[in-house]
């Protein structure tokens, strides 16, 4: 009789096909899964995984809504490229956003954030100014690829200009650094963020 029935029930999971996976979006997040920094710090809700290696997350700016791609390994959140009207990454702050995600989420605004910084390993965030798109050349840049501020030739493009958030919503956050590198952010199962 058990052998029948472990027959029947091995017959029923061959037939009975698998449900397509979906990618995860805002109003479907992945159960449990939470970004944590490098001291164990939950910073953020899970939403999606790409096959690329990024997550998906989204972060609550005090009510404000932002997605982020993260690198967990790096420890970058990233939507988009930050750039600076003066060398060493100061003076006025532009970013390219909003982006297509924004006008489809109803969001207003559009943050950034430049970090995890390669010497403390923490973040700085910016918010647009709400001002429109205008065209500058700016001369410097937050490079992902290095995590450091880059000299950039100064070709006009069209940006938005934003404001440095204080205080940092992402203070005492920590990701890798220089002197650190395998002190990276992680995945962990955890309960949904309020």
């Amino acid at each position: 009789m058990r052998v029948l029935v472990g027959a029947l029930a091995l017959v029923v999971v061959l037939i009975v096909p698998n449900p397509p996976a979906y990618a995860q979006s805002v109003e479907m997040p992945v159960p449990n899964l939470v970004v944590k920094d490098a001291d164990k710090k939950v910073m953020a809700q899970v939403v999606d995984i790409s096959p690329g290696g990024s997550v998906g997350v989204m972060v609550d700016f005090g009510g404000e809504l932002e997605y982020f791609n993260v690198r967990i390994l790096r420890g970058t959140f990233n939507n988009g490229d930050v750039y600076f009207s003066d060398p060493g990454c100061t003076g006025t702050i532009y970013i390219f956003g909003p982006t297509t995600i924004h006008s489809a989420l109803g969001l207003q605004s559009s943050f950034a954030t430049i970090g995890p910084d390669h010497i403390n390993g923490t973040y700085r965030v910016f918010r647009s100014a709400g001002e429109p798109q205008i065209t500058v050349a700016p001369v410097s840049e937050w490079s992902f690829a290095t995590l450091r501020c880059e000299v950039r030739t100064p070709t006009p493009i069209a940006l938005y200009r934003v404001d440095e958030v204080l205080p940092n919503p992402f203070a005492g956050f920590h990701g890798p650094t220089d002197a650190i590198p395998g002190r990276t952010l992680f995945i962990e199962g955890g309960t949904r963020l309020p």
